[in-house]
């Protein structure tokens, strides 16, 4: 039988233990955490039951935290639903969930959001499901930790230690599972969702089930329903930017945000299917997309235009397998490089060649456009002329890291795929001198420049005997 200690002896103890000098008891029957302090006044009684100011704080703390514990889990959580289901005038859990999503205030509006889970009725179930749990799972700790305590403590004052033969693990995972369980419904009461941000709110809601659960089965079956969330949310995503991409223009792109947020989602996918090949082959189309409103943005210029064209190229590099992703990051890299964001761009500012006995020398600005033709401006020359002289500027290239593209008015003249399923890449060394020297994937050198001034300006003569000088965009 046990013997109960009255308050008042329980404060002489404590007082006891004070003047005694026992620090650590002493801070025990102070903390908070009792179920921290329990435990480790266990062990001290396992070490030596006699010990007597140890006794004191135990028998107190023990039979009244066992008291306190025991009754709130009289309530079961079956209790907890049928008292919630009855205050929503509803026959089932479920149709008193979905009869609160029906009464929730706009759920496309992103400003003023609320879910099942921030109605007060359901955080009362939700807060008396946990605190059951968290009863059952100090309960099956607090029994562990006295089992092996003997059953009479105390030296002076002996206290008869009651041990519990009730399952409380067993308690502990029901009473888990069935916080689980609610959460699930709540989440299942929320779908369909009405937008795609929305998906992300109840997302949330199964991931406070994939938390609570015990069971492995529920588990991985929440597991798996988050797992089409994420997919449902990147294909929703995906489409907007889609959808957008058509009308980027100089100052407006409402196309590489949601592209972004889809490429998120399938990666949060693959967070639940590492190797599910549909999220795998959907990031890239999202990444690959969103490089491509990057890229759009950028051509478009304006303020996004030169972070836009940096944002693509690390996107298409990140896929370069994926469609026209190499030749599509060689467009962004020249971009970013004629911004000083990356890279080395050099463009053609002259061309001189003979034809027949005349020797012509045309001239360039930045855009390829013609500015003079031995010496005269081109803009002065007749319709014949401009004809004849029109169309040898645009040439450039762009060297950057180890990767060389020469392009020709805006485009790449280096083609990103020879043979069937053989991928080409080009690249570049330069020598002590500043000469450049570029190959193709075969090592073959196909393009040479040299520089008469420290690489300030470039020269290249081809095969027709025409050279081009080059200088830094």
């Amino acid at each position: 039988m046990k013997i109960k200690q009255s308050f008042a002896v329980a404060v002489a103890a404590f007082l006891l233990v004070a003047l005694t000098g026992c620090a650590s008891v002493a801070s025990l029957a102070d903390k908070k955490d009792t179920v921290s302090s329990i435990k480790k006044l266990a062990k001290m009684l396992v070490k030596d039951s006699s010990n007597q100011e140890a006794a004191d704080v135990f028998n107190e703390l023990y039979n009244r935290e066992m008291a306190n514990k025991m009754y709130i889990v009289e309530t079961t959580s079956q209790d907890v639903l049928n008292e919630f289901a009855s205050s929503q005038g509803a026959s089932s859990v479920e149709s008193a969930l979905k009869s609160i999503v029906q009464n929730l205030p706009d759920r496309t509006d992103t400003k003023n959001y609320k879910s099942v889970v921030d109605d007060y009725a359901v955080k009362t179930v939700i807060s008396r499901l946990t605190e059951l749990k968290d009863n059952y799972r100090d309960l099956t700790e607090i029994q562990s930790a006295v089992k092996p305590v003997p059953e009479t403590i105390g030296e002076i004052q002996t206290y008869y230690v009651e041990k519990y033969t009730n399952d409380f693990n067993s308690g502990w995972t029901r009473a888990s599972d069935d916080l689980g369980d609610f959460y699930k419904k709540c989440g299942d009461a929320m779908l369909p969702a009405q937008t795609a941000y929305e998906i992300t709110k109840i997302i949330d809601i199964y991931k406070k089930a994939e938390t609570a659960y015990f069971n492995q089965s529920k588990i991985s079956s929440v597991r798996n329903i988050i797992y089409t969330l994420y997919m449902d949310q990147g294909d929703q995503y995906l489409a907007i930017a889609k959808q957008e991409i058509p009308n980027i223009a100089r100052d407006k792109d409402k196309a590489s945000d949601p592209a972004n947020s889809a490429s998120m989602a399938y990666t949060n996918a693959l967070g639940y299917k590492t190797n599910d090949s549909r999220a795998k082959e959907a990031k890239k189309e999202a990444t690959y997309y969103y490089g491509v409103a990057k890229l759009a943005a950028a051509e478009a210029g304006g303020y996004t235009g030169a972070g836009a064209a940096g944002y693509a190229e690390s996107a298409f590099g990140a896929i370069l397998d994926y469609k026209d992703s190499r030749d599509r990051q060689k467009d962004a890299r020249a971009l970013a490089a004629k911004e000083h964001k990356g890279g080395e761009c050099y463009y053609c500012t002259q061309v001189e060649y003979d034809a027949g006995k005349k020797h012509n020398v045309i001239t360039f600005n930045k855009k390829g456009q013609e500015l003079t033709v031995n010496g005269v401006e081109f803009s002065s020359l007749s319709n014949l002329d401009q004809i004849t002289y029109k169309g040898m500027g645009g040439d450039e290239f762009i060297l950057w890291n180890n990767d060389f593209d020469y392009r020709l008015n805006g485009k790449s003249q280096l083609w990103s795929t020879g043979l069937v399923g053989e991928t080409l890449t080009y690249t570049y060394k330069k020598d002590a001198d500043g000469t450049i020297h570029a190959f193709n994937s075969y090592g073959r050198e196909i393009y040479t420049f040299t520089t008469p001034d420290e690489g300030v300006t470039y020269i290249y003569t081809s095969d027709t005997k025409q050279t081009y000088t080059f200088a830094k965009y």
